[in-house]
This record gives structure tokens, sequence and C-alpha cells, in this order.
């Protein structure tokens, strides 16, 4: 039980400290600050195993190792982006490394102000509302490798995440940004039942030893004859005197 105690008393300790370091940090730093996330996910359309005879094909060339690519931008903030908010009126610039066709869908295409130069994406400045997600649809000649090579706004975080770590990190990340009230209350709730646990647990009653194990002794006690008085089990007796005629 004492091992018991220390272990919560020290583990809850340092998860508290923790705990509410991250607690303050969120919620002074990322509730003011806006978390842009560009994400992208590539589908190979042709495999080795596909056939000669399947190729893909745009304005008469051939494509020899085509990828459909969704790019999908996510204002995951506390606040709207603006497009006054872009440094100097710049757009965000997004390398791919390999040459792009854009065949969005023409009502996503609407919602964003982007174009295409040689292998780079230009994400033109634009109203980008928080909570909200952007897709953007390309077909490209080969695997892309996504490089941010400008990405300056005013009081936003830009990042970027590729097919390795898009999907699992993506969702949960939108989880925690698209309710901050919860994420800080939990991250300020749990460390102080961490702190309660080894109070709780100091006030249990100890159990008492187990009692030792009871063991039985026989004495055999023989007592001794008295001198002189022969003892009825040794007594003897003696043959009566036979009468002579």
């Amino acid at each position: 039980m004492d091992a018991l105690r220390t272990f919560f008393a020290i583990a809850g300790t340092v998860v508290a400290v923790l705990g509410l370091g991250a607690g303050v940090y969120y919620f002074r730093y990322q509730k003011r600050r806006n978390q842009l996330r560009i994400s992208l996910t590539s589908r190979a359309i042709i495999s080795s195993h596909s056939p000669k005879e399947i190729t893909v094909n745009y304005a008469g060339a051939r494509l020899l190792d085509p990828y459909v690519v969704t790019i999908r931008i996510m204002n995951a903030g506390p606040k709207d982006i603006r497009s006054d908010d872009f440094d100097a009126g710049a757009a965000i610039q997004l390398e791919l490394g390999v040459p792009p066709i854009n065949i969005t869908d023409e009502a996503d295409g609407r919602e964003l102000d982007f174009e295409l130069v040689n292998t780079r994406l230009d994400i033109k400045p634009i109203l980008l509302t928080t909570n909200r997600a952007y897709t953007i649809s390309l077909l490209c000649n080969g695997l892309p490798s996504p490089q941010l090579t400008r990405d300056r706004i005013w009081g936003t975080d830009v990042s970027i995440t590729g097919d390795a770590t898009v999907s699992r990190l993506r969702e949960l990340r939108e989880l925690v940004q698209a309710a901050p009230g919860q994420t800080v209350l939990a991250l300020l709730v749990v460390p102080v039942v961490l702190l309660i646990a080894p109070l709780y647990f100091s006030q249990l009653p100890e159990k008492d030893p187990d009692p030792a194990p009871q063991t039985t002794t026989t004495v055999t006690v023989t007592s001794a004859a008295t001198p002189g008085t022969p003892s009825p089990s040794s007594a003897t007796t003696s043959p009566s005197p036979t009468a002579t005629p």
C-alpha cells in the first residue's frame, strides 16, 4: 500500500504540473493564433499491376505516372483569415515538384482563388472562414513532394502534412481545434484528479498484518512413582501360601 501511495503521489504531481502548464499554454497562446492546415493525399491511377493497354492522356500527351492529388486547406483557428492578413498581399506558395493539371470541381473552385505556375500552386489572398475546409483536386504526372515556399499570414501558423501522417493527425487536430473549451477543461481537470488521488489513497485504512500462524504444542506429563510405594501398574500379587495337611 505504501508503494502504491508513493507511485500515485509522484505520478500525480508530475502529470499535474505538466497538464496545468499545457492548459495555460494552450489557453494563452493557441487561442490567439490562427492555424491554417494544408494536407495532401495522392492516389495513383495506374498501378504496376494494371494492364499495359490502360493509359492516361491529357491534351494529346501521355501521362506515364499519373496521380490524383487532393489538397485540403483547413482554417482550424478561432478566427477567420481575411484577405488583408496575407503578408503584403502575397499568395501562399506550395511547391509540388511535378507539373499539376487542375481538375477541381467548379463548385469547389469558386470558393478559392488559386493559380498553377509551372510546378507550383499559389493560393491567393481570400477570406478563409474558421473551421471550414477547402478542397483542390489536381492531376499530376508523378508523385508530388510538397513544400511551402511562402506562407506568411499575419497571426497565423501555416503547416503542411503529407500522405503518411495526414489521416489520424488531421482528425485529432481538427477535433481539438473545433472544441477549444473542452480541450482546456480536460487539460485542467485531469491534473486536479491526479493531485487528489494520492490524498484519497492516504485516507484508506491500513490492513492489519496477517496474524502469525498459531501452533499447537502437545506436552506429555509423566508422573514419577513415590519411592517405596509401588505403582498400581507395577504391583505384583504373591501367591497365597498353601495349607499343609
